[in-house]
């Protein structure tokens, strides 16, 4: 029951301006779009909720907003599309049940005649969401549901509990190089939709003097991309100090004193705190569980349950060996990448690159763009270590190997220590990733390509793609 229909009203129209102007603010306000709205838009026929994921600052919020304008653009009426964010004091001070009156109360007297949609925002902050949200999806499978919010994992596990076999999962990275050119580029010229990504050629480059080129248009974004990461607001803030302080309170303490220790009863924060900043610190180092817990001092299974919840947080990645068998991979050393090299160089105050840590930043850099697109393609990614090391292994019909030397000049004996790992694991296709240098080897029915950093982060799935 609504206690003020008036106010309830006048409340959700400010929350849905494209109601009465035909397109939401945020589309002129963020005109770069991410790549993740056309799944979210594909999503709009399956009928089942598609939850929004991600760690917090992620942009969750402005791709809904966009997903409202791409349906309006496909003939969506404007007023078939209802966000709410389910935070709103006043709407919930009108309402004892507010998933329930707010869906109904726009059915009833707003909608539009054709599909409908209902995205519910910060689900998470509204105490018992699941119900209301498991009630209507199983009356209304008619009407498409997005959920999001910014503390992901309690979203994930209420929804895991209660929502089983409903929801499909979207998850929402911080931007890739290829996704911050394009927010850098809209912010330059007010540009809109699209991935514009500045004066680069269409696809990787097939010499020296086209890396060269390439490299020259991408090197100054690419370095401000090493230092500030990808999260989406620090095109906003110029000043790298305030920034860290953002990512540092915001994602990395809100996740764990807000979202991790609620989520799961924790007492001891700090240790869970001090896991983190340990794990960051030796990121693309091979870690024991046993070296990690000289800091906690835990029992091993409370340490590995506060590792799992550190990555449901979305604040690292965990890379195993490449290994035949998963007991092995299990047993094997890990190797931990941060999600985002904004957010690690503000936990550990490294408030610009230098030689001391740039190569660190730019494997986790890699590491975490091999990440994202390898899952993209329903891929994995591995380390491999034999009689040598390799920092990153694709698994798909035949490895690719990725070794990250981020550096003038790659050696030759760099070089022959890929040789043999492509020997020793059958790979016919491997890159060394530079500073600078650009080459191209092949030998053998097999290829080595040696690619500067910002030009392979770039066109990193095109690389990935490149034929076995």
């Amino acid at each position: 029951m609504i206690d003020d229909a008036i106010g309830f009203r006048l409340e959700l129209e400010k929350l849905n301006p494209h109601w009465l102007t035909g397109m939401p603010e945020e589309e002129a306000k963020y005109p770069s779009h991410r790549d993740e709205l056309e799944a979210l838009y594909a999503d709009r026929k399956v009928k089942k909720i598609s939850v929004v994921t991600g760690p917090r600052r992620a942009g969750k919020t402005v791709l809904l907003r966009h997903l409202i304008a791409r349906l309006i653009e496909d003939g969506v009426n404007p007023r078939s599309l209802l966000y709410c964010s389910l935070d709103n004091s006043r709407l919930a001070a009108m309402s004892k049940d507010l998933v329930r009156d707010v869906i109904e109360f726009w059915l009833e007297g707003i909608a539009a005649d054709g599909s409908k949609y209902v995205l519910l925002d910060e689900v998470h902050l509204l105490d018992g969401w699941y119900s209301g949200v498991k009630n209507f999806h199983d009356l209304n499978k008619d009407v498409k549901m997005y959920i999001s919010g910014s503390a992901s994992l309690a979203i994930q596990v209420k929804a895991e509990q209660y929502l089983r076999g409903r929801y499909l999962v979207h998850e929402i990275w911080p931007l890739d190089f290829r996704g911050y050119l394009s927010l850098r580029g809209a912010a330059r010229d007010g540009s809109a939709k699209g991935t514009r990504v500045g004066p680069v050629e269409k696809g990787p480059p097939d010499d020296a003097i086209s890396a060269d080129r390439q490299l020259h248009a991408l090197a100054r974004d690419f370095k401000r991309y090493l230092l500030v990461g990808g999260f989406p607001e620090s095109r906003e803030m110029e000043d790298t100090a305030k920034w860290f302080e953002v990512l540092e309170n915001f994602v990395a303490q809100k996740a764990i004193y807000t979202d991790i220790a609620a989520t799961f009863n924790i007492r001891a924060v700090k240790v869970l705190d001090s896991v983190l900043h340990h794990v960051v610190q030796n990121q693309s180092r091979l870690l024991t569980y046993e070296s990690i817990n000289e800091v906690a001092g835990l029992k091993h299974e409370v340490l590995l349950d506060y590792i799992e919840y550190l990555k449901g947080s979305y604040l690292i990645v965990e890379v195993r060996k490449l290994a035949p068998t998963v007991k092995e991979q299990l047993k094997s050393r890990k190797k931990f990448l941060c999600v985002d090299q904004g957010l690690r160089n503000a936990l550990l105050a490294e408030y610009e690159m230098s030689e001391d840590n740039e190569g660190f930043v730019a494997e986790n850099v890699v590491g975490m763009h091999l990440f994202l697109a390898a899952a993209r393609s329903k891929r994995q990614v591995f380390y491999w270590k034999e009689n040598g090391e390799i920092d990153f292994v694709i698994k798909g019909r035949e490895p690719l190997l990725v070794e990250v030397k981020y550096k003038n000049r790659v050696a030759e004996s760099e070089v022959s220590k890929v040789r043999d790992a492509m020997d020793a694991t059958g790979a016919r296709l491997a890159y060394i990733v530079s500073k600078h240098d650009f080459s191209v080897m092949k030998e053998r029915g097999r290829e080595l390509r040696i690619v500067p950093a910002a030009v392979f982060c770039r066109w990193v799935g095109e690389y990935l793609s490149a034929p076995e």
